[in-house]
C-alpha cells in the first residue's frame, strides 16, 4: 500500500488565489460604481453611522492603495482587513508547510472584547466632538 508523502492540502491557497482574483476585479470594475454605491438603511433610518458605514468605500480606497483614504471612510475595515490578511497568509503558510492551516481558537472572552469594541465603535464614531469626530465615514 502507498502512502502519500508530504501530502498536503489546497483549500487555503486557493482560497486566497480567489481572494487575490476577486480584489483584482473588484479593483478594474471600482470606476464603474462611482456615485452608484448603495446607502445604509440603518443611516438612513436612524441618522447615525452604523459599525459598517463606509466599508465599502473604505476597501475599494484599500485596493486602490489609499490608505489614508480608507481610515476616513472606515478605520474598523482597515484594521479588520489588517487582520483577515495576516490570519489568511499564515493559514496558506502553514498549509504549504504541512502543517495544520488552523486559525486560532477564540475564547469567550476574546469574542467579547471584539463585540465590545465594535459597539464602542459604533457609539463613538457617532459623536460630533473631538477625538471621535475623525471615525464617522467620511
Amino acid at each position: 500500500m502507498r502512502q502519500a508523502r508530504n501530502a498536503r492540502g489546497w483549500g487555503w491557497t486557493i482560497a486566497a488565489g480567489a481572494a487575490v482574483v476577486l480584489a483584482g476585479a473588484v479593483a478594474l470594475s471600482a470606476p464603474l460604481w462611482n456615485g452608484r454605491l448603495p446607502g445604509c438603511n440603518f443611516r438612513r433610518l436612524s441618522g447615525w453611522n452604523c459599525p459598517g458605514c463606509g466599508g465599502t468605500r473604505a476597501t475599494l480606497a484599500l485596493l486602490d492603495g489609499d490608505l489614508l483614504r480608507a481610515l476616513r471612510m472606515n478605520p474598523l475595515v482597515v484594521v479588520l482587513a489588517g487582520v483577515a490578511l495576516v490570519l489568511g497568509l499564515r493559514a496558506v503558510w502553514r498549509e504549504r508547510r504541512g502543517m495544520v492551516p488552523a486559525f486560532p481558537d477564540i475564547s469567550q472572552r476574546w469574542g467579547m472584547a471584539i463585540v465590545l469594541a465594535v459597539v464602542a465603535f459604533a457609539l463613538l464614531r457617532n459623536l460630533a466632538w473631538w477625538p471621535f469626530a475623525w471615525m464617522a465615514a467620511g
